[in-house]
């Protein structure tokens, strides 16, 4: 946050989906419609969250989920 702060950088974010896109996406999935759980390949306890950031920034996974355990 100091970056963008003190370098008045912009953070701009992108998101393509519609809300009727969003809720039939909920629908396939909440139906097991499709299958979703291969998206999720770590799964960390927030205090190992270090270790999902590397997983991530070292692109070693799709997607890795912080649990509360």
């Amino acid at each position: 946050l100091n970056l963008i702060h003190y370098k008045e950088a912009s953070l701009i974010g992108a998101y393509g989906n519609t809300a009727v896109q969003n809720a039939e996406a909920i629908r396939l999935i909440s139906n097991r419609k499709i299958d979703v759980k291969w998206l999720i390949t770590k799964r960390i306890s927030l205090a190992d969250i270090g270790e999902g950031i590397d997983y991530i920034a070292g692109m070693k996974g799709m997607k890795a989920v912080v649990t509360k355990f």
